[in-house]
């Protein structure tokens, strides 16, 4: 599951096969839910859309206004 310019929010049984991945925002886990895949939260980046032949392109970049996490 992924989620592009906000936060996830993992209700109690829920159940994600593979992995819960937001992008500009947080992945909120309930401790009854499971997240096959794990989680994966990128705050720190912003994104840009841009169309392509039969779609579209998603590009992820690091904000450049937050420090990198360790």
């Amino acid at each position: 599951m992924i989620v592009v310019g906000g936060d996830l929010y993992l209700r109690p049984r829920a159940n994600v096969s593979g992995r819960a991945v937001a992008i500009g925002g947080a992945v909120y886990e309930s401790t009854m839910s499971t997240v096959g895949g794990g989680v994966l939260p990128f705050r720190d980046f912003t994104y840009d859309f841009t169309e392509i032949p039969g779609g579209y392109a998603l590009t992820i970049a690091r904000s450049s206004t937050s420090p990198p996490r360790r």
